[in-house]
Order: structure tokens, then C-alpha cells, then sequence
């Protein structure tokens, strides 16, 4: 009786151990994840971005209307409204698949006067109108577990299209 006894506990236990690693998850593999960094996310910012620095195209419309004997001062690109829509996908615990799509616009003015002839005096009023849109790709790598209350180093590779529209 105590032979089927412990026959029955060591069976059991390693019934017990081998669908336990049977069950452990790999890498890569669909699970269920507990943590402070979810499994899918969808985020959207939405804010200002301050205006580039475009003197340089500024300078040759400028010396443009010089060569039509007139001139031309552009005001600097002012504040500009921003959003990005994205969305992340985690494919292990510390592997990320990112897209984002970005979209801002960019403005400004100038004011202008070209002389043509010595009898037409024109003066210009010009609104220069910039439409960035972007869709990024990307890979994250956290270089430790993400855990909460602690900073997450990570580094990212990626691919980011442009489509400038100006008007």
C-alpha cells in the first residue's frame, strides 16, 4: 500500500512538473500579458509645434524680388497646430511594432513691392501654406523589463515617409 502511495505522489508530481513546462510560454507566442505596458495601445496627441526656421527660402524670394526691382519680407512661421494618431503592438515582452501617422500645418505671410516698368507699382500680398503628413514605422527594444515606477530604456529603428504639400 505505501509503494502505490508513493508511487502515486512521484506520478503525480511529475505529471504536475512536466505540464507546467509544457505550458511555459515562449518568446514569441500568443500570451497573456499583466504588466504596466499593455499588449496593444492606440494613443493620439494632439498640441503645437513651434515654426521652423525657413530664412534660408525666405532670403531667395527675397533676393527673387530684388532681381524684379522690388523687395519682400516674409513674417517667421508662427506656432503651428499638431496631431499624431499611433498605435503599438507588442510581439514579445520587451519588442514593440510601432506606426504612427503625423499631420501639421504650417503658415505664414509677407507682404511685398515689385516695380514693373517705371509706371505699375505693385505691391504683393503672398500666404505661403505648408501640409506636412507623415506615416512612421518603427521597432522597439526596451533594454530591461518594463516594470512599474521604473525608467525603461529602450531604442528604436524605423522608417518615416514624408508627404510635403505647400500652397
Amino acid at each position: 500500500m505505501i509503494k502505490k502511495l508513493v508511487l502515486l505522489n512521484i506520478v503525480s508530481v511529475l505529471l504536475l512538473t512536466v505540464a507546467g513546462s509544457a505550458s511555459a510560454q515562449t518568446l514569441f507566442r500568443n500570451k497573456k500579458m499583466y504588466g504596466p505596458v499593455p499588449g496593444m495601445s492606440i494613443n493620439i496627441n494632439i498640441g503645437f509645434i513651434d515654426g521652423p526656421d525657413a530664412s534660408h527660402l525666405f532670403e531667395h524670394l527675397d533676393y527673387w524680388a530684388e532681381q524684379q526691382n522690388g523687395f519682400e519680407s516674409f513674417n517667421k512661421i508662427s506656432t503651428s497646430p499638431y496631431i499624431q494618431a499611433g498605435y503599438e503592438y507588442r510581439i514579445a515582452p520587451q519588442f514593440f511594432l510601432t506606426t504612427k501617422l503625423n499631420f501639421s500645418y504650417l503658415k505664414t505671410e509677407s507682404r511685398g513691392n515689385y516695380v514693373k516698368n517705371t509706371t505699375i507699382d505693385l505691391l504683393i500680398y503672398r500666404k505661403l501654406e505648408i501640409y506636412l503628413l507623415s506615416l512612421d514605422f518603427g521597432f522597439k527594444h526596451y533594454l530591461s523589463k518594463p516594470m512599474p515606477r521604473t525608467v525603461c530604456p529602450y531604442f528604436g529603428v524605423g522608417l518615416s515617409p514624408v508627404l510635403p504639400m505647400v500652397r
